[in-house]
């Protein structure tokens, strides 16, 4: 048999698996420490993970009303000489995704009253970004991702330190056990039971 045949017999097998999921959206049943109609997200990288060109792969993923509505994972346009640097172009990525998301809200009559949050799993990142401190090895970094700690300083984010097996982004970076995978998908198509 062809190998695009067996592709193509194996996308029909997921298929078959996933067809009775769904994304829901302000469900009920769901406890979640964020309001009805305030977004959030989660930001991740895994350094230099690309073997050919060693660029890091980069994630985010947006929810509102507790469940994913914008997500994205794909190779940096650049090489980071840092883990920091990874960190922080995800980081960087997802908080235009988060402004822009903020300005469509607002222009659909849901105003954002707080900052917002975007949940990331690097130390280093969340203070460069927070107050541009920066060492000897990481001052190349400011020019690239100053912005942040602007709009941070303007209160249209907030990044909040959180466990690396609890950052949803994490999914767009590699592959992961089924456990935590199922546990991830249930959070990103809003159903937490």
């Amino acid at each position: 048999m062809p190998a695009h045949l067996e592709v193509d017999k194996q996308v029909l097998r997921y298929l078959r698996g996933v067809k009775g999921d769904m994304i829901r959206w302000c469900a009920r049943d769901v406890s979640s420490t964020h309001t009805a109609g305030q977004v959030y997200g989660y930001a991740n990288a895994s350094f230099a993970d690309d073997s050919t060109n060693r660029k890091s792969t980069l994630a985010y993923f947006l929810f509102v009303n507790n469940a994913v509505f914008s997500w994205r994972s794909c190779l940096g346009s650049i090489v980071a000489t840092s883990t920091t640097e990874a960190e922080l172009q995800a980081f960087a990525m997802c908080a235009t995704e988060v402004l822009y998301a903020r300005k469509l809200c607002m222009e659909l009559g849901f105003t954002h009253l707080h900052a917002t949050t975007i949940y990331e799993d690097n130390t280093r990142c969340i203070s460069i970004a927070q107050h541009m401190r920066l060492r000897n090895r990481s001052k190349h970094i400011a020019l690239r991702f100053c912005f942040l700690s602007a709009w941070i300083e303007s209160c249209q984010l907030t990044p909040v330190q959180c466990a690396s097996a609890d950052n949803i982004a994490d999914l767009g970076t590699a592959a992961r056990a089924r456990p935590a995978f199922e546990r991830m998908k249930a959070i990103m198509f809003g159903d937490r039971r």
